[in-house]
């Protein structure tokens, strides 16, 4: 959640977390509609986190196996490209 832990969207990637059908209550985050408000032991708030220490602040977010962080919406061409370069690095 970019607003941060103390957020809406913090308690609402938890309820989709704790959700018995996570798939279902993501598409109803999504549209708006409600999702049963359950908690459990999440790993939002670590992985939130972990993101900001990455020096993630935006999605999405790629990270090649180097550990370079690709920031933003990457096209596919341009994607491709920076793989293949890497690839050929080695």
């Amino acid at each position: 959640p970019r607003a941060g832990i103390d957020s809406e969207a913090y308690e609402k990637a938890v309820d989709v977390w704790c959700s018995d059908d996570r798939k279902q209550a993501m598409t109803d985050a999504k549209n708006g509609l409600e999702v049963n408000a359950k908690h459990c032991d999440s790993p939002v708030a670590q992985q939130y986190q972990l993101g900001r220490q990455l020096g993630v602040n935006g999605t999405p977010s790629l990270f090649l196996a180097d550990g370079t962080m690709l920031p933003g919406y990457v096209p596919p061409k341009k994607l491709k490209r920076v793989l293949d370069q890497r690839a050929a690095e080695k």
